[in-house]
């Protein structure tokens, strides 16, 4: 199996934990609570799992499970120009982070999760870092995303 092939099977099968969590979630069968590195400054982390955020995780994993088998083919162009496995580490941070929004049971755990996911995605648009229009898309997604996240802070 090549690396493109071996990225996207990794992706799938996030997706499917993700639409297996989620439906188990939705059907009520996965309520559960959890507290996550304490922090002196910002407080602990809190995920918590329920049949909205449960909804929200289903299609999180619809839209992950075909954009993951897409990606084997979209892949293969860039193997031996750039590295798969970067590419594959930033999809699969994208992904947990995605389900650590849905999960986020308090302001600190989804900023910290929104963060990642937004360093994530902009990873993953500079993926093509010898072309300089990936790098300033990349740059300008990340301004927008920062400024957003501050307003919605402030908010």
């Amino acid at each position: 199996m090549n690396r493109s092939a071996a990225s996207a099977v990794v992706g799938c099968v996030i997706a499917v934990a993700m639409l297996a969590a989620g439906m188990t979630a939705m059907l009520g069968r996965l309520p559960w609570t959890a507290v996550a590195w304490p922090f002196p400054i910002i407080g602990s982390f809190h995920f918590a799992m329920t049949p909205f955020s449960g909804f929200f995780l289903v299609v999180a994993g619809i839209v992950a499970l075909p954009t993951s088998v897409y990606s084997a083919a979209y892949l293969a162009c860039y193997e031996g120009r750039y590295s798969i496995g970067w590419f594959t580490a930033g999809y699969v941070v994208l992904l947990i982070s995605i389900a650590g929004i849905f999960a986020a049971a308090d302001v600190v755990s989804f900023t910290i999760s929104w963060e990642v996911m937004t360093l994530a995605s902009c990873g993953l648009v500079a993926y093509e870092w010898r072309e300089s229009a990936q790098i300033r898309a990349a740059l300008l997604m990340l301004g927008m995303s920062e400024f957003g996240t501050l307003f919605a802070l402030l908010a």
